[in-house]
């Protein structure tokens, strides 16, 4: 190894930084390992450096490559080949890892790496990253009805008819109570965790300029109503489905959100 501590390791390829600071965080295990083996494929050859793009056949994603007098390459990703298969479909319909029109098909399908963070499908990859937590939620409140004993759903005669529909008695207490207006300190601590949410499916410039402001103002019979800039009102309206997801993961319980624009 060269003592100039500058230089390039040997055997080894660059990795570009944003890919890891900024795109990581959405990707599947599957999806990572396979952008991965894609990235060592295109930035790992100087010829390809440049276009930033190969073929990769799918063959080589499964079970890798040899040269001409057999000797091994690369043993692939170690995943079976349905597995690949959606995991560059959805690289591809993100805008990461982009198919292209192959000017050799004997080689494989073409593969172009995104150079451009801008150009990435964020609205796509913070859709799935909500999904994720809402269905991890889901599954956690199950277990937790389980270690109580019963479905309490199911003892009460209610049907599993959404997400945040809520047993009447879990672990022997009665949640038919009457809706009440909750304290301040607890929607407080309600939007602050939300917006821990929505902060970590949305870029950074983004939330700058649109969530500091925001004050939660009352949540009455789970109606979380919040303030806003008129300038925010907009964008915060477009996105308000997925806010109410995370202000309901937030506090555990289906809860809607009304934006209201702040007083002059």
């Amino acid at each position: 190894m060269s003592n100039n501590k500058s230089s390039i390791i040997p055997n080894s390829f660059q990795f570009p930084n944003p890919i890891i600071d900024q795109l990581w965080y959405f990707l599947t295990p599957y999806e990572a390992m396979i952008l991965a083996f894609a990235i060592r494929e295109i930035l790992g050859w100087r010829d390809r450096i440049t276009s930033r793009s190969a073929h990769i056949s799918l063959s080589v994603f499964v079970d890798g490559k040899k040269n001409r007098d057999g000797a091994i390459l690369c043993n692939g990703c170690g995943l079976n080949r349905a597995t690949v298969i959606k995991a560059l479909t959805e690289l591809d319909r993100c805008r990461i890892l982009i198919k292209r029109d192959s000017d050799n098909p004997n080689l494989g399908q073409r593969y172009y790496l995104q150079d451009d963070m801008d150009k990435i499908d964020w609205a796509r990859l913070q859709t799935r990253y909500i999904e994720t937590l809402t269905k991890s939620r889901q599954r956690t409140s199950k277990a937790r009805e389980v270690v109580c004993g019963t479905d309490q759903r199911q003892s009460v005669g209610q049907t599993d008819s959404g997400l945040w529909d809520r047993p009447k008695a879990v672990c022997g207490t009665d949640s038919k109570k009457p809706k009440e207006t909750h304290k301040k300190e607890e929607y407080k601590e309600i939007w602050v965790s939300a917006r821990d949410l929505i902060e970590g499916t949305i870029t950074k410039p983004t939330a700058d300029r649109h969530l500091p402001d925001c004050q939660p103002l009352s949540l009455v019979d789970d109606i979380l109503t919040v303030s806003c800039p008129s300038t925010s009102l907009p964008w915060l309206l477009r996105l308000n489905g997925r806010i109410s997801q995370a202000v309901s993961i937030a506090a555990d319980r289906k809860v809607t959100v009304e934006f209201v624009e702040e007083a002059a």
